[in-house]
């Protein structure tokens, strides 16, 4: 049976399925979260990117989508009996990065962007409070429904930009077929 009590109104359903993405808080402590930045951080200075693996390197992160919040949005969203995609990368956003173009991402064993995803969608969790000038995520909202844009350049395209800022706890999540990309990390 499906948890009704932590899905999203109609009102927070209709701004999805418009701007193709929403921000869900989590319920977890403020130390849980800093344990989790110190874990990544950890294993990001043992290993490198460890690429799809960071869910087994750091199993806290289930927690996270586990969480009520989270895991109701999710299933609203998905259904009930939803899964989790093996792709589980942490992104890295040195200070100093340029940041990246415009970008759709590619869907496994199938790259033709014709063949939309309506029930996938992207979770970027943020373990510490992020702020624009850190280089988030950043999303057209509304784009998701067209295949291409003005241009992937982000200083050449027109259409509006938003960054997915948070503070710690934060998890946006987006339509996975949603234009989006790393913004420059300007902070020190």
């Amino acid at each position: 049976m499906m948890n009704t009590a932590n899905i999203p109104d109609t009102d927070t359903r209709a701004q999805f399925v418009r701007d193709g993405h929403l921000v869900v808080q989590t319920g977890l402590p403020d130390e849980f979260h800093q344990a989790v930045y110190a874990k990544i951080d950890e294993v990001f200075d043992k290993e490198g990117n460890v690429g799809n693996n960071i869910l087994p390197r750091v199993p806290e992160l289930q927690l996270v989508y586990d969480d009520p919040a989270v895991a109701g949005a999710l299933q609203d969203l998905l259904g009930p009996g939803y899964i989790m995609n093996p792709h589980r990368h942490c992104h890295l956003n040195p200070a100093g990065n340029k940041g990246q173009s415009w970008h759709k991402d590619c869907y496994v064993f199938d790259h033709n962007l014709r063949h939309p995803r309506f029930r996938w969608v992207l979770a970027l969790y943020y373990p510490q409070d992020t702020t624009a000038d850190m280089g988030p995520t950043g999303v057209m909202p509304g784009q998701h429904w067209y295949r291409t844009i003005s241009d992937p350049d982000p200083t050449k395209a027109t259409e509006r930009e938003e960054g997915l800022v948070g503070a710690a706890g934060t998890v946006s999540i987006v339509h996975f077929d949603a234009w989006h990309r790393a913004t420059a990390n300007t902070s020190d």
